[in-house]
């Protein structure tokens, strides 16, 4: 394991010395907040509701974004720790350690664990950013139920967005591919997962691409933790006949999904995510095997 966590340390440092690859993965995260502050909190303040006060929806639409941004996060975050990777085999520097007493498992663990610590270390800062946004617009703190549920769903997000942004750079080459594939992930991964726009705004087969995305289960589950103690607040004493409206306010935020028919659960998000992070994982291995023989 001291070999493991030598080349973990050292794929950490290659990271964080490099300002723009941690700018650019943090690029759309900050795209979203740009959007965000000039147009999608605007589309919120349209939705109204008696008996609920506009702040409440400018709120809600906090929580949204917050959500949308960490689940971004796991991917984008994860997809350029991996470039130590690419460079160490455009380089040729990966012959350098198989010349030392490493097995090849050692190596594909470093860049794991880095890409895992990378994730997590900036959708927690990432969270943060969003937390103090909200409390300077008169929010409140999460309670530490609500922040032990968001660190679970991180630690599952970062799992599966890991294991497919490694699939995905398993069959990269040169920095520059990578690059390239980071520039178009980073510019569409907003909209395939549901964050530029509410869901319910989407065109349908829009809406479809989206729920047919894995990853968009992140932002489902996440949107669930911050949103749900909210919701019930604002919702909870209305009469039943406004109860329409709020069902519809959900399904347009996408804190309610329905797929072929069926309303997803956040245990269906769950299992959804860890079947993603299994079989990508997989899938991976299995390219990185095929490539370097």
């Amino acid at each position: 394991m001291r070999a493991v966590w030598a080349l973990t340390k050292r794929n950490l440092k290659i990271f964080f010395r490099d300002r723009m690859q941690v700018f650019f993965s943090l690029l759309s995260v900050l795209i979203i907040i740009t959007l965000y502050l000039l147009f999608i909190r605007t589309s919120f303040s349209g939705f109204t509701l008696e008996g609920v006060q506009p702040k409440t929806f400018a709120m809600l639409s906090d929580a949204f974004i917050a959500a949308g941004m960490v689940a971004v996060t796991s991917i984008t975050a994860t997809l350029g720790a991996l470039g130590a990777m690419v460079d160490d085999r455009s380089l040729k520097i990966q012959k350098d350690f198989r010349s030392a007493p490493i097995q090849g498992s050692q190596i594909v663990l470093g860049y794991v664990l880095n890409t895992f610590i990378v994730g997590m270390i900036l959708s927690v800062i990432t969270f943060a950013v969003m937390q103090l946004y909200v409390l300077a617009n008169g929010g409140a703190l999460y309670s530490f139920a609500t922040l032990a549920k968001l660190l679970g769903a991180m630690v599952l997000s970062v799992f599966a967005g890991g294991s497919m942004a490694f699939c995905l750079v398993a069959v990269l080459r040169t920095s520059g591919a990578f690059g390239t594939v980071s520039t178009i992930v980073g510019t569409l991964i907003g909209f395939v997962m549901g964050v530029y726009m509410p869901l319910g705004m989407l065109p349908s087969a829009v809406q479809s691409v989206v729920k047919l995305f894995p990853m968009s289960y992140s932002g489902y589950l996440m949107r669930n933790i911050l949103m749900e103690e909210q919701l019930a607040g604002a919702f909870g004493g209305l009469p039943q006949e406004a109860m329409e409206g709020v069902e519809q306010y959900r399904q347009m935020l996408g804190v309610d999904i329905t797929v072929f028919g069926a309303q997803v659960t956040p245990l269906a998000a769950i299992l959804v995510l860890i079947g993603t992070a299994a079989l990508f994982a997989l899938l991976g291995i299995m390219l990185v095997r095929r490539k370097d023989k």
